[in-house]
């Protein structure tokens, strides 16, 4: 029975395979050091478990039930990993959502009051030339009435 272990280290694990010709090999990639020791003290577990019940070695048969019964633990574990950084970053997502939604509200927010300003700066000026026409049409008016009278 061997363990190998494939780099990078840093990534997390998975069972790469089992199987083998020459007793049974499982491949794993490590989430790290400490995991991989635990993952790996928990198949010596199994196996001392099986020493413990009787006097005599294991047969291979024990043996592979045992390393069954860790790996099966081992994928729980995996699967537990995996959800776990599944759901953070489902949380990730959702926060980086909410932020780009409220600073798409601001934005929409600021356009708007932009526009309103503008808007009520148009409407000023509009007024103030429709002022200054009408003041000018009069000082014509009267102009007009000078020469004429």
């Amino acid at each position: 029975m061997q363990l190998k272990y494939y780099p990078p280290v840093n990534q997390s694990a998975d069972i790469l395979s089992i199987g083998g010709t020459n007793g049974l090999t499982i491949t794993v990639r490590p989430a790290d050091a400490t995991a991989t020791g635990q993952r790996w003290i928990a198949l010596n577990d199994e196996v001392e478990e099986l020493k413990k019940k009787k006097d005599e070695p294991p047969t291979s048969t024990e043996l592979l039930m045992a390393l069954q019964t860790a790996v099966a633990k081992m994928q729980e574990e995996l699967k537990k990993e995996k959800e776990e950084r599944q759901a953070e970053q489902k949380r990730h997502e959702e926060e980086l959502k909410k932020e780009r939604e409220e600073r798409k509200a601001a934005v929409k927010k600021e356009r708007e009051e932009r526009i309103t300003e503008q808007e009520r700066l148009e409407e000023e000026r509009a007024t103030e030339k429709s002022a200054q026409d009408d003041v000018m049409k009069e000082l014509r008016e009267q102009s007009k009435k000078d020469k004429m009278g």
